[in-house]
């Protein structure tokens, strides 16, 4: 993610900071919570009617998600069920294990369909094609994804080319394309392929700073034109099917997602974090939905019903599983007016005054902000000094007191500056930003580590047509 200003190691830190007493989860409790479920996996039949649960014994258990009544149970697998996903008509269930299996199951039937052998490792997590014809599956550890006949259970073709374990695959482009991601923190994290060739397809390589990080989590987008990654350095982006480039940027609290879910409109995106939060995203009209305390520790799986209206999350401490009614998820603020705020601020402003205090000194002059225009769209901001222009991804957080705005990415692929996060105000045609950056000070010889603060305030004026 490259960016408008310098560097900010502690950005969690600020955001801490000015959500200071706040409290940014939603108010409302879980629908329904299975205590001490042993849980590791979970996914929604394509109708919402069934939640299915993959259990640390090798058991799934089929649940109405609406009480929590057990509906039925599969018994194959001999360990840990570490993923699940159900065809598109519903009427199949696949599940990948610890035991290097995969099964299909007739969900109607209650019984095993095909057992499908191959993997040399664990199937971190299987994925239909949207026609259903196709299954892809992810070999974890042994570094490769495989594509299955679902109908036959024959395997159809192996791609290889990860250098560490495949955690996630997923089919975009109408089936046409398969993308996979890894844990290893290098040019191989991402491989977008032809599904059916099996050739990987050439990424260019000047975007290669943005995801050479390694990654927890990855889905695709319901459109397929675009997947979701969750890595290392806590964000989530958002990205282009074609370059795999970061076209969006969405940041919560929590620290890494290790899980992500879109509703079957792709208008939200759900991410269970390492810390127990859960963010939600309404990636449609570009704000930060929801934020709650879902559990004690890291929120291993997340899955959101067809129609968006209900979250399950299961946390990694005893593996209880937690049922969530999405439209009370919700904070106390006034959301309507602060989404009109994220209307109302698109257009030219032009940068009047800038100002900053520091104890840290960047030596950087804000007079460089002076006489440049901001110019806001939908998602991008381009900022025009002279004959020099950037554009910026950047987004307006409708859900926070005081009001937030997050300028990140600089679409032109360079990776000088940091994304900040800035506390703004709107008062007709004037505009005022201001933003803190922390900076570690490292311990050096006896000198305490410490945190220095830089703020800057930029004051601009909307221009006139």
């Amino acid at each position: 993610m490259c960016h408008i200003c310098s560097a900010i190691p502690l950005f969690a830190l600020f955001a801490s900071f000015v959500l200071a007493g706040e409290n940014r989860h939603a108010l409302a409790q879980e629908r329904l919570a299975l205590k001490r479920a042993k849980v590791q996996s979970l996914a929604f039949s394509p109708d919402g009617k069934v939640l299915a649960l993959g259990r640390h014994d090798g058991t799934i258990v089929l649940v109405d998600p609406a009480t929590g009544k057990e509906q039925g149970r599969l018994a194959g697998h001999t360990e840990i069920v570490k993923s699940l996903a159900f065809s598109p008509d519903g009427k199949t269930l696949v599940s990948g294990s610890q035991d290097k299996t995969i099964r299909l199951w007739d969900v109607a039937a209650r019984r095993e369909k095909a057992v499908l052998k191959g993997h040399e490792g664990a199937p971190t997590c299987v994925a239909f094609s949207p026609d259903g014809k196709v299954l892809a599956s992810a070999g974890g550890p042994d570094k490769t994804v495989r594509l299955w006949n679902p109908m036959t259970g024959r395997e159809l073709k192996v791609f290889r080319g990860h250098t560490g374990a495949v955690l996630n695959v997923a089919f975009l482009e109408g089936g046409k394309t398969l993308v996979s991601t890894s844990s290893t923190a290098d040019k191989n994290s991402i491989k977008i392929w032809d599904a059916e060739t099996a050739q990987e397809r050439k990424i260019d390589r000047k975007f290669a700073e943005s995801y050479q990080i390694g990654f927890k989590c990855m889905t695709a987008a319901p459109d397929g034109k675009s997947f979701a990654t969750g890595s290392y350095d806590d964000t989530v982006k958002i990205r282009d099917v074609n370059t795999a480039k970061g076209t969006e940027v969405l940041r919560g609290e929590g620290g890494a997602a290790f899980s992500l879910a879109y509703s079957a409109n792709g208008e939200l995106l759900a991410a269970g974090r390492f810390d127990g939060e859960v963010t939600i995203w309404n990636v449609a009209a570009g704000y930060r939905q929801a934020e709650l305390k879902a559990h004690s520790n890291a929120v291993k799986s997340v899955s959101l019903d067809p129609q968006g209206k209900t979250l399950a999350t299961v946390g990694d401490d005893d593996g209880t599983v937690k049922i969530w009614d999405v439209a009370k998820l919700r904070s106390t603020d006034n959301l309507a007016a602060r989404r009109r705020d994220a209307v109302m601020i698109r257009g030219a402003w032009k940068v009047v005054s800038a100002k900053q205090t520091a104890e840290f000194d960047e030596n950087i002059d804000v007079n460089d902000y002076k006489d440049s225009v901001w110019t806001f769209g939908e998602k991008e901001l381009t900022v025009r000094k002279g004959k020099t222009e950037t554009k910026l991804a950047y987004g307006i957080d409708p859900s926070k007191q005081p009001k937030q705005i997050e300028i990140g990415e600089n679409l032109a692929g360079d990776d000088e500056d940091r994304p900040f996060l800035g506390i703004y105000e709107l008062n007709g045609d004037k505009l005022t930003i201001c933003y803190i950056i922390f900076n570690v000070r490292p311990s050096e010889f006896d000198m305490p580590r410490g945190i220095a603060v830089t703020k800057r305030l930029i004051m601009l004026e909307r221009q006139k047509k």
